[in-house]
């Protein structure tokens, strides 16, 4: 049984860290329907104009009803003018591309350095060029 360098291990781990980060971002992107990052200049300017619903006391997002720290967020409702995930949807999609990428890990870790780097490759061939 041929044996990885401790180099040649932290290589792999990278490798399998970074095409497994870059598959569940493009999951992640499918499902994002695109609004605006928006800055506080922004947020003034939706409340200025009156573009923006005022939450209902009820609807406050605070720790507590008597919370001390005021954030604009918790009494304005900036949510149609941001970005809209699916997370349910990218949950789904992106757990079989985890469980891959675990078991790819666990070879790597935990197996023989020759089927760590075919399945280093085939992960490789299947996602890198993606």
């Amino acid at each position: 049984m041929a044996r990885m360098t401790k180099a040649e291990k932290e290589y792999a781990q990278r490798r399998i860290r970074e095409i497994e980060s870059k598959m569940l971002n493009k999951v992640r992107d499918k499902h994002t329907k695109e609004g605006t990052d928006l800055t506080a200049l922004d947020k003034y300017d939706l409340i200025a104009k009156k573009k923006v619903k005022m939450r209902p006391k009820n609807g406050v997002k605070t720790r507590s009803y008597y919370s001390s720290s005021v954030d604009i967020d918790n009494f304005f409702d900036f949510e149609p003018f941001e970005d809209k995930t699916d997370d349910k949807a990218i949950e789904r999609e992106q757990a079989p591309i985890v469980k891959e990428f675990k078991k790819a890990m666990d070879e790597l870790m935990l197996g023989e350095a020759e089927k760590a780097l075919e399945l280093l490759q085939s992960l490789e061939k299947k996602y890198g060029n993606k």
